[in-house]
């Protein structure tokens, strides 16, 4: 099984290098030697022969001279010093003068390697260093007199034959040289003549030793994963391709970038870093489809704390100055964060960088040339707006997927509907895109295993998808675009796009809402008989998401939602990676069964995260309308999932302190009142906006009450009621029934108990406008409470963008005094 999310060591770069500075590698001068007196002529008649040396690799004759010379006399400190390059990178610089061997052996005595420069921008950090010609690690490593092949010896990596194939690397036009004595690189350092040179490897001249790093060695292109055109099979499900500049990136789910001919994300320089920023900007947590946390080829592994560079393929590129990092990274936490870690924020912050622990789970991003990166299509889809006509009825779409329960329905109507029968257009196309089926209103390709073609189909040069509805049997065909047929359009329910979802599935399969509760009671559910019908909507549920898709998961998307349901946790990020890596390799014939059994492995694995996976996909932000009379909106969490909850430390190192906040102070908390808690200070005519409320307590690193008992908030908080009307919002809820909620953070029923008789008798908690939960401090009960005409999740926020913090809570703002409280999580 791949698996998508990796550590630093096991990644897109595998098969650990053996390897860098401790192995560093030269070429005797006895061996040298021994090359130039092989060398003879003989002549016999009519003509000359000259008889050329046995070819003796120079990186070969490196290594076996730093192994046999295990210790040396580090340089005295007349011999050279330490000195900075104009771009922050510290060198040793010698002014005395060895063989190429010697210096190399030299600089392992620094525990340094003897130097190699893999870019322009690394010669051109040279600038201040005095005007010498200094010794490399590079050697020649072809044949005698046979092509430019290169390598640098401290390294095991090839010189780029970018870099060779250009003047600019050589100090001069006739820097290279026939001679087959003349096998090592030197690199001047003059006003004029900037470059490399070959020189006689025994030549003694002064030498620069840099610190470097463990590079892993790439693994080769995989041509299996490429089809007899040189394309990408299965492209689309590597994850996310987007060009910018000189570059092709792959936002991806599988470790090995170098199978696909690609290498490991590496930012070479500021402006890259913007563009990639400016990229992101271009969307939002909602229509982002990719992951936001990413390893790249960057680590310190090997070298002193800060001297990162990347792994590049022609070898360690240190990183520029630069670039832009989060906020105190790189930091070592610990002492053990030796590997760069890239992250898309989706706000003004932009793409940053950070180090982090190299055991850590992440996926990778790839980058390669623009050129010849082979990227997916995808089908063109009509781009003309479309509007809704007040007129006729309601804005539908054409009708989008064709699954198994689908059909099945269907299937119903055509019997009971002879005008039912017939062609009729779906929304599917390959239009510029052959043989890659995309669903154009829902925006997702085809699963293949749930397609059932007419024989012959589908037909090259026909781009539009049709059905054909015949005596029960639903069967997919292509016909060309212009054709006049009938149209088959489809609505939504009542509700944000994932409850509707959630309804239409439950109606395909004949599920009923107590097993949909099943689905998320940890208890209930491992126990349970689990009917076949429920697997299939755990199936359809899935598909429905994007979370399923070509028969398993969909990589991509669910390790995104493990992500969003992580609140940036590293920890908690970790387990729910390990898990899916567990449960992602569930396969049956059933793709009904692959889905439970996957499924029920997460809830095994890890239950609050599948919970929360749950609730996010079931309350998302877009809210559908079809032409039917007022249905309950149900409370979703939409808290947890649109705002961030960040830890403040500054905020907790005062609160801890001083026991206040500039808008309120502890309390005591807890079943023998033994822990802190945070009130806010009491308002006499405003209300604290439930947003604010909720983000206040995530920078306390606290969250908003969730009592399980009359006590949990009574006895700690009923002394506040003293004055008036006072009411507290209460955690994220999420309705699962008209009659049940539970806690967004942990799934967990809120007791029935707890509601004042009103909700609690009629039994009914949900209503047509949205709602959220209070505690009125002068009661011992919960209430349900709106805010007349308004969209709650969307109000506050709005309001929290433009940095007010107060909104009313319930529907009588003049006899209301606003509070909350924060309770240790």
């Amino acid at each position: 099984m791949n698996t998508p999310s990796t550590n630093f060591l096991e990644g897109t770069t595998m098969a650990v290098a053996a390897t860098t500075s401790t192995t560093i590698a030269s070429s005797s001068a006895a061996n040298l030697t021994s090359i130039s007196e092989k060398l003879s002529t003989t002549t016999p008649a009519p003509t000359t022969t000259t008889t050329l040396p046995p070819y003796n690799h120079a990186c070969d004759d490196f290594d076996k001279y730093l192994l046999a010379n295990p210790t040396v006399t580090m340089p005295s400190s007349g011999d050279g010093s330490m000195e900075t390059s104009i771009c922050g990178r510290k060198y040793y610089v010698s002014k005395a003068t060895a063989s190429r061997n010697d210096a190399a052996l030299r600089c392992k005595s620094l525990k340094m390697a003897l130097l190699t420069l893999t870019s322009f921008e690394e010669m051109d950090c040279l600038f201040n260093f005095k005007s010498a010609t200094y010794w490399t690690s590079g050697s020649k490593e072809d044949p005698i007199y046979k092509g430019e092949k290169y390598k640098w010896c401290s390294t095991g990596f090839e010189v780029s034959s970018n870099l060779i194939s250009s003047e600019r690397f050589w100090s001069t036009p006739n820097a290279t040289s026939d001679n087959e004595l003349e096998r090592c690189l030197a690199f001047t350092k003059s006003g004029q003549n900037n470059g490399f040179s070959l020189k006689i490897c025994t030549d003694l001249l002064p030498y620069i030793c840099q610190y470097t790093v463990d590079c892993p060695k790439t693994c080769n292109k995989n041509n299996s994963l490429f089809d007899a055109n040189g394309n990408i099979i299965k492209k689309s499900s590597y994850g996310l391709w987007f060009s910018i500049g000189n570059f092709t990136y792959l936002l991806g789910n599988k470790p090995r970038c170098c199978a696909l001919g690609m290498e490991t994300l590496n930012v070479g320089s500021l402006s890259e870093q913007n563009m990639l920023t400016a990229f992101s900007l271009t969307f939002n947590k909602d229509n982002w489809t990719a992951n936001f946390n990413y390893w790249t080829s960057g680590t310190q592994k090997g070298a002193p704390v800060g001297n990162f560079s990347w792994c590049d393929p022609g070898g360690p590129k240190p990183l520029v100055s630069s670039l832009i990092w989060q906020r105190g990274q790189p930091d070592n936490l610990g002492g053990n964060e030796s590997c760069v870690h890239f992250r898309f924020v989706l706000n003004n912050t932009g793409a940053i960088l950070s180090d982090r622990n190299c055991t850590n789970k992440y996926i990778y991003a790839c980058k390669g040339p623009l050129t010849t990166t082979p990227k997916p299509c995808k089908a063109s889809c009509i781009a003309s707006a479309c509007t809704r006509n007040p007129n006729l009825f309601v804005g539908l779409e054409l009708r989008g997927k064709l699954d198994g329960g689908t059909k099945q329905c269907l299937s119903k109507i055509v019997a009971k509907n002879e005008d039912a029968t017939g062609d009729w257009w779906l929304s599917g196309t390959d239009l510029n895109c052959e043989s890659n089926f995309h669903w154009c209103s829902i925006d997702r390709g085809f699963v293949s295993s749930e397609v059932a073609w007419k024989s012959g189909h589908p037909k090259v040069g026909f781009d539009c998808v049709y059905l054909e509805a015949r005596n029960g049997s639903m069967l997919l065909a292509t016909d060309n675009c212009d054709e006049k047929k009938k149209f088959l359009c489809e609505v939504r329910k009542k509700g944000t796009s994932g409850i509707a979802m959630q309804r239409e599935c439950a109606e395909t399969w004949d599920i009923s809402p107590e097993e949909i509760d099943l689905l998320l009671n940890v208890l209930a559910f491992s126990t349970a008989n689990i009917t076949q019908n429920l697997k299939c909507f755990l199936k359809c549920i899935g598909v429905e998401v994007g979370m399923i898709g070509f028969g398993d998961l969909n990589a991509i998307a669910t390790l995104r939602n493990i992500e969003l349901v992580s609140m940036e946790d590293p920890v908690k990020m970790e387990r729910g990676f390990v898990a899916y890596d567990e449960c992602s390799g569930k396969k049956s014939n059933d793709e009904c069964v692959t889905a439970f059994e996957t499924y029920k492995c997460g809830m095994d694995k890890e239950p609050n995260i599948v919970n929360e996976i749950v609730t996010k996909n079931a309350g998302n932000n877009t809210v559908l309308v079809p032409p039917v009379p007022c249905i309950p909106v149900p409370r979703t969490c939409w808290m947890e999932e649109m705002l961030p909850c960040v830890a403040d430390e500054t905020l907790i190192a005062e609160f801890k302190s001083t026991g206040h906040t500039s808008i309120g102070k502890a309390t005591a908390f807890g079943p023998s009142l033994n822990q802190t808690a945070f009130v806010s200070n009491a308002s006499s005519n405003i209300g604290y906006n439930v947003a604010f409320a909720y983000t206040y307590c995530c920078s306390l690193n606290m969250k908003l009450l969730e009592p399980e008992t009359f006590n949990d908030w009574y006895l700690p908080f009923g002394k506040y009621a003293i004055g008036g009307y006072l009411y507290s919002p209460l955690a994220g809820t999420r309705s699962i029934s008209p009659s049940q909620d539970v806690w967004c953070s942990n799934g967990k029923p809120v007791p029935e108990a707890l509601f004042e008789d009103r909700w609690r008798n009629n039994n009914i908690k949900i209503y047509c406008q949205s709602t959220f939960l209070v505690y009125p401090l002068h009661t011992d009960e919960i209430w349900v409470v709106s805010v007349p005409g308004a969209d709650i999740p969307k109000g506050m926020i709005k309001q929290m963008s433009n940095s007010s913090a107060t909104y009313y809570l319930a529907e009588q703002p003049g006899k209301i005094v606003g509070i909350f409280f924060c309770v240790p999580k």
